[in-house]
């Protein structure tokens, strides 16, 4: 089984047109940060987004200026592919 958890920093909290970003820490089945370059596919206002990982685990996405004042649904996927070679 392989879990993994993506560890939200805080909720985001948006003022009007400032250009805030959204960002979490990717930490893999091992309780460790993921490496560099890992795909996240975050899916927010009707767009999906493709971000890659930091040397830290990091990903972020900076939400548009134009955002009306409301609640908006932002959801975060990673997953790794499985390996071809078999376990032993």
């Amino acid at each position: 089984m392989l879990l993994i958890t993506l560890e939200f920093i805080h909720n985001l909290v948006m003022y009007y047109f400032d250009g805030s970003k959204f960002k979490a820490k990717i930490i893999g089945n091992n309780a460790k940060v993921v490496g560099k370059g890992q795909i996240v596919t975050i899916k927010f206002n009707k767009k999906t987004y493709k971000v890659k990982t930091s040397a830290k685990g990091y990903v972020s996405l900076k939400m548009p200026r134009t955002l009306k004042p409301g609640t908006y649904k932002l959801t975060a996927t990673y997953s790794v592919k499985p390996s071809k070679r078999p376990l032993r």
